[in-house]
């Protein structure tokens, strides 16, 4: 998660450096995520090793169902139905 999290800076950071370097009129986070973009559509090694790698995202889903639940926050459904009977 910190080596994501380091990624995502990082690509910001450079999006600052190009932006006020070249002195373009964009936001230099706008820059930043269209690098993140790019690296992302290129499947780079980097992001290889992030938190996606192999069944990460299956290993998170189950994360956060299980602190939700500890929370007692409803799953998407029951808020849904909630919301439903409620108006």
């Amino acid at each position: 998660m910190i080596a994501s999290l380091s990624l995502i800076l990082l690509c910001q950071l450079a999006g600052e450096v190009i932006a006020r370097g070249l002195g373009l009129p964009m936001p230099g986070p706008v820059l930043g995520l269209m690098l993140l973009l790019l690296l992302a559509r290129d499947r780079s090694a980097v992001l290889a090793r992030g938190p996606l790698q192999q069944d990460g995202v299956d290993i998170a889903r189950r994360t956060v169902a299980k602190y939700r639940e500890a929370m007692r926050i409803p799953s998407s459904v029951q808020r849904r139905r909630e919301k439903m009977l409620s108006l």
